[in-house]
């Protein structure tokens, strides 16, 4: 099982393995990522952000928060 531990990871995995490039969450996830790495969102909009995108591209995913 792939683990992801920053928004970094996460929108590597959105660009380079997801199995779509389309989609509202899939769009917003990316451009959520993108302002984590500018300072005007937190990660966990991102990490929010990253489940809506696996639901809606029915991606399996675990979370947890430890």
């Amino acid at each position: 099982m792939l683990m992801i531990n920053t928004t970094n990871e996460a929108r590597d995995i959105l660009l380079s393995a997801w199995p779509t490039t389309e989609g509202k969450a899939f769009m917003a996830a990316l451009q959520i990522c993108a302002d984590v790495d500018a300072g005007i969102r937190e990660p966990e909009e991102a990490r929010e952000a990253f489940i809506m995108a696996a639901r809606e591209a029915e991606v399996p995913i675990e979370t947890s928060m430890q």
